[in-house]
């Protein structure tokens, strides 16, 4: 896992979704009436089943939803970090994705299996280092940032040797300061 990407999913909204990602070691993503679509579909089919689907929707925001299932079928990969907030532990957990994604019946159809192995207290982080995390959309990948590292992974990092998590971003460049 070294080296490897983390990603944000939202639980969704509301993260009412938390409880079940922890029991059934899974994230997942919705957008269920658009119909399952494998990682291969052309970028202009997804476009237009989201076109077809949500015809009332403003056109930027079906753009953000078909991006987000794209960046969700596309760029995670096994072995990559995860994290998730369940609001109800006040907690971010932490993991790594163990599959490819899968079409199961339920609001968020699009699941990929994890192995949660952290759990960070969202009391113990100060709101200036929340920011990176709460703006974030469905499916994010945490950019490296010194300040993210050091407030949000490093605690959990000192708790837990021998069991880290890289954060970065495969196409971003690390500074000697990170």
């Amino acid at each position: 896992m070294p080296n490897s990407p983390l990603w944000f999913v939202r639980a969704g909204e509301g993260a009412i979704y938390a409880a079940d990602f922890r029991s059934s070691n899974s994230v997942g993503i919705g957008w269920i009436e658009v119909g399952p679509i494998s990682a291969d579909t052309p970028d202009e089919e997804i476009d237009e089943r989201f076109s077809k689907t949500y015809p009332d929707k403003e056109p930027r925001a079906r753009g953000v939803w078909a991006n987000q299932v794209r960046r969700y079928l596309r760029e995670i990969r096994v072995g990559d970090g995860v994290a998730t907030y369940d609001p109800t532990e006040r907690a971010y957990l932490l993991g790594q994705i163990d599959s490819d994604t899968e079409w199961k019946d339920g609001p968020l159809s699009r699941r990929r299996t994890v192995t949660w192995t952290h759990r960070v207290d969202r009391d113990a982080l100060s709101r200036p280092r929340l920011q990176c995390v709460l703006a974030r959309g469905t499916c994010s990948s945490l950019y490296v940032e010194c300040e993210w590292k050091r407030h949000f992974l490093q605690p959990w990092q000192r708790r837990h040797r021998g069991s880290r998590f890289q954060c970065f971003r495969p196409n971003i460049r690390r500074s000697r300061n990170d």
